[in-house]
């Protein structure tokens, strides 16, 4: 996660948008894959780059101290990370060298 931190929203995957407090962050990990395409398998979102401890799917922004602001003219800005697992792909054909 750290490793594309630098980039800013100069990198493909950096998004920002905009969701209610109460969303769970399930939601924010559909969110995320409908950005980056729907080829993981398990994302994950957490607070800060360190990746101390993942959000858990269940809680909402709210149970984790953001209350967002009550002008949607205003939204309170929140940075998230996420990371996710590419999936292994057991495909001969997709691993074959076509180099060779």
């Amino acid at each position: 996660m750290s490793i594309f931190a630098s980039f800013g929203q100069n990198h493909p995957t950096a998004f920002i948008t905009i969701v209610h407090a109460h969303l769970p962050i399930y939601g924010i990990t559909q969110i995320v894959s409908e950005q980056i395409g729907d080829i993981q398998l398990a994302i994950k979102i957490y607070r800060d780059q360190l990746a101390t401890g993942c959000m858990r799917p269940e809680m909402t922004l709210a149970d984790y101290g953001f209350q967002g602001n009550s002008d949607p003219d205003e939204p309170e800005n929140v940075l998230l990370y996420y990371d996710y697992d590419v999936p292994i792909i057991d495909c001969p054909i997709l691993l074959a060298d076509h180099y060779f």
